[in-house]
């Protein structure tokens, strides 16, 4: 997986996500609704074929940057929790 920067602006971040799918955008998406000051969460792809995805986020307040690096701390230790219940629930 590699990042690449489309737009970032005070309240907007745009990264296209090479080698991923829509279904892990997604995560992030539904993660980045739970951050407060999130105006807007979304991700597109402009050909469904010939484009990779592209995450796009706005703020009503505070950083778009500092959100997606929250969302993803917290999907992290949604994964780790999961990861422990799963080993719990197979022994």
């Amino acid at each position: 997986m590699s990042i690449k920067v489309v737009r970032n602006e005070k309240d907007t971040l745009i990264i296209e996500v090479i080698g991923e799918s829509e279904t892990f955008l997604n995560l992030l998406r539904e993660e980045l609704w739970n951050i407060d000051g999130v105006k807007e969460a979304a991700f597109f792809r402009e050909h469904p074929e010939l484009d990779n995805p592209k995450l796009f986020i706005k703020m009503e307040k505070g950083s778009p940057k500092k959100a997606l690096e929250k969302a993803i701390s917290n999907l992290m230790k949604k994964l780790e929790e999961l990861k422990k219940a799963y080993l719990k629930a197979v022994q």
